[in-house]
């Protein structure tokens, strides 16, 4: 198995510069904890990179549901839904992780985490960011960086 959980690739881009920024590193991160799994590092160090992960998502959703409500967003609750459900089973997969990180767990990782975050830019994320397309100029000046594209 590749240390390389989810290699980037510019379909990732929803033109919003700083969410798609925190996506690289999400991204980035979620390797992290792959390499560690696969180089068999030290359970502290791999707690520490779950442990960040969790923090970052959670203010990553954060920032993003900022944006829907001050869009009025239609999908909010959705979108927030899908959130809640993938901070909820990282939440449980730290917690079995705690209990035995023994355990093999490339292939939960790698199956559902890593493809949940990667449908979840490429679709509901990118659906999100449509919204903007649909935005009056004087609209995105007024909302300030967070619609500036991603260069």
């Amino acid at each position: 198995m590749t240390a390389i959980l989810i290699p980037w690739r510019d379909d990732f881009l929803i033109g919003i510069a700083e969410l798609d920024a925190e996506h690289r590193d999400l991204i980035e991160r979620f390797n992290a904890f792959n390499s560690a799994l696969l180089e068999e590092k030290n359970i502290k160090e791999i707690r520490q990179i779950l442990g960040s992960i969790y923090s970052r998502l959670e203010m990553h959703f954060a920032l993003e549901e900022r944006v829907m409500r001050e869009f009025k967003y239609d999908a909010f609750d959705d979108h927030k839904t899908e959130h809640n459900e993938l901070l909820n089973e990282l939440s449980e997969f730290i917690e079995q992780f705690k209990k035995d990180p023994s355990l093999e767990y490339e292939e939960m990782v790698g199956s559902r985490i890593g493809k949940w975050v990667v449908d979840h830019i490429l679709e509901s994320d990118k659906k999100m960011a449509g919204m903007i397309d649909y935005m009056t100029t004087e609209e995105r000046e007024r909302e300030g960086s967070f619609f500036q594209p991603a260069n």
